[in-house]
């Protein structure tokens, strides 16, 4: 075959110990004293037709008895190594043709390190043939840096049994006949042949599996610097939207308030006129100086949320905590809104579940929530009822304002707290109005530690409910403050119908 095949590994096992076990079959012995008996038979039948005696005629037939039990033995015995050699054979042959055919190289090698047995696969592997590397050291396939720590682990386990690698998966370089090194992967296994020592070691090529794994190590490398690259300049991206979103919150603060000096002067001028402080007036006058005065009074609502928004998204906001009575809150906001629902002729009405309802926080701030809530309310209710409740729920100043009024659709109610936002195009041609209301007031509630909930039907109402810490502090107020609630949501009020 061309390759040497390592012979020992033959007679191990139970095929070669058959060869080596006499017959032991009942079946064997009956035909061995069969045939014996047949042919002592034979024997007697011939010595009593020439007058033999019977002690003579005895003697010859035991001897012929015994000859054919030998002669039928003995044919057994060749049947039956016969039959060992067969399976002996077909045992060999499937040894060989795993040994020939076996992507992976084999060595065998002793105790000194020297090789004993190769396999065809280690040529196009090592550039070596199987029969050159017959004899030959080990490490004439190891890099030489390599060698010192491999002779130092194999002292160490043929005197200690101690093993400091998985035998079962080596990870390695080899030498190739050319002197070029290539990893490979070894699985070991110590066998005994005879009273011999030895050692079998399947050798495996993982050059394509290694630089595999370099590809994608090298790949995994460029993506995480892009990403980094990329984070980075998205970072310095971001720091720049901030800072020029905090230029415009504070351009936007400082032209607001250019705008309030001249605007609270045409306010105050022409209700000075309306209500003829400079000399009578006609009625054609007076409504046309009404209409100055609530042009101007909207324009100032408009800038002042601008202002508010500007100082919550440039972190000038203050809170300035007080003791108050928030009935007196509630009783204000009615006072406030009391005209604009007669010309509505809208029912207004305001509960309290208290007398008094003691609260410490940022009494402008809690009103400005519940004036822009009920004025919304107001605003999109074109029949019925608004009503505004106050109450004490624990440590929280609980807050509800429900309208009858044209409501709105579940998939619309995340954009209710989004700025300048409304939620139909036929709606911002009907009512007048920024968008900023309720953006406002979630911001505030959020940057006094509350929050807004909404629960709303279309053509059934609405139902926005403030929840505020009873006890707040006076804190200046950032833009990550404002965005993030430090108390939990409330559970909304459910809904009556026709409320």
């Amino acid at each position: 075959m061309g390759f040497p095949t390592p012979p020992d590994l033959r007679v191990q096992g139970d095929t070669g110990s058959m060869a080596t076990r006499r017959p032991r079959r009942p079946r064997e012995y009956t035909t061995a004293l069969g045939f014996g008996g047949v042919v002592a038979g034979i024997v007697a039948l011939a010595l009593l037709r020439t007058g033999q005696s019977l002690f003579e005629m005895a003697l010859v037939a035991v001897a012929a008895l015994l000859v054919g039990a030998g002669i039928a033995f003995a044919h057994c015995w060749v049947r039956h190594a016969a039959r060992v050699e067969a399976h002996l054979r077909e045992s060999e042959a499937r040894f060989r043709s795993l040994w020939v055919t076996s992507s992976d190289g084999i060595l065998i090698i002793d105790t000194a390190q020297t090789i004993l047995y190769a396999n065809p696969a280690v040529r196009p592997m090592l550039g070596w043939a199987p029969a050159e590397l017959v004899g030959r050291p080990l490490e004439r396939l190891q890099p030489e840096r390599l060698r010192e720590a491999h002779r130092r682990g194999m002292q160490r386990y043929l005197e200690s049994g101690e093993r400091r690698l998985d035998w079962r998966a080596v990870e390695t370089l080899a030498l190739h006949r050319d002197g070029h090194e290539f990893p490979i992967e070894i699985a070991f296994s110590e066998v005994m042949l005879g009273e011999e020592r030895q050692f079998v070691g399947f050798l495996r090529d993982i050059s394509v599996r290694k630089r595999a794994e370099e590809t994608l190590r090298q790949n995994t490398t460029q993506l995480e610097l892009r990403v980094a690259e990329r984070t980075r300049a998205l970072t310095e991206a971001n720091e720049q939207l901030r800072r020029l979103d905090q230029v415009k919150s504070e351009f936007v603060a400082t032209m607001s308030h250019e705008l309030r000096t001249p605007l609270n002067a045409i306010i105050g001028f022409s209700g000075l006129l309306r209500d003829g402080g400079a000399g009578p007036v006609s009625e054609e006058q007076r409504r046309q100086l009404g209409f100055v005065h609530g042009a101007g009074q909207h324009l100032l609502a408009l800038i002042n949320d601008l202002l508010d928004v500007s100082h919550i998204e440039s972190g000038r906001l203050v809170l300035q905590a007080a003791d108050f009575d928030a009935a007196e809150v509630l009783t204000d906001v009615m006072t406030a809104l009391a005209p604009a629902a007669q010309a509505k002729r809208l029912a207004l009405t305001g509960v309290t579940l208290a007398p008094r309802l003691p609260v410490q926080g940022d009494r402008r701030k809690c009103y400005q929530i519940l004036l822009n809530l009920a004025n919304n309310a107001i605003k999109f209710t074109e029949h019925g009822a608004v009503r505004l409740s106050l109450g004490l729920e624990g440590p929280w100043l609980v807050m509800n304002v429900t309208d009858t009024g044209i409501g709105i659709a579940a998939e619309h109610q995340p954009l209710l707290f989004e700025p300048f936002c409304q939620i139909e195009r036929g709606h911002r041609r009907s009512y007048e109005g920024t968008g900023l209301g309720l953006y406002l007031c979630r911001k505030l509630a959020q940057a006094m530690g509350g929050e807004i909930d909404v629960e709303s039907t279309p053509q059934v109402g609405s139902i926005f409910e403030v929840r505020l810490p009873r006890l707040q502090a006076s804190v200046p107020v950032g833009p990550a403050a404002a965005a993030q609630p430090s108390a939990p949501s409330a559970a909304s009020v459910k809904a009556t119908e026709g409320a």
